[in-house]
């Protein structure tokens, strides 16, 4: 796990530099992360040769369309609005399974 957009950035150039590196199935990308935004890690993300496949999921508080439309426009395979009650919150399990099961990834197909 990475504590800041800045990290998140470097652990991607380091993989970018290392084609032995092993990719991950699924990215969780929150947008409010600190020194960097998850914008600008998801754009980095997607500008990749390796990344392209990966599924970015964006987990965020906001339900903001423009960010919605933002991620979907940047690359992203998911959005999964986090919700104050519990009940809502575990779904994201859910989620995050219906998407390493897909072969297509679309934003609109497995967004919560």
């Amino acid at each position: 796990m990475l504590r800041d957009g800045e990290e998140a950035l470097a652990w991607l150039a380091r993989c970018d530099g290392d084609p032995e590196s092993q990719m991950p199935a699924l990215i969780l990308l929150d947008l409010n992360l600190p020194k960097r935004t998850g914008m600008e890690v998801l754009h980095a993300v997607r500008q990749g040769e390796r990344w392209r496949e990966v599924p970015v999921m964006v987990v965020s508080s906001s339900d903001n369309d423009a960010d919605r439309r933002e991620v979907a426009r940047l690359g992203a395979t998911a959005y999964f609005r986090k919700p104050s009650d519990l009940d809502e919150f575990l779904q994201l399990g859910e989620t995050v399974g219906r998407l390493l099961q897909r072969p297509e990834r679309s934003l609109n197909s497995v967004a919560g």
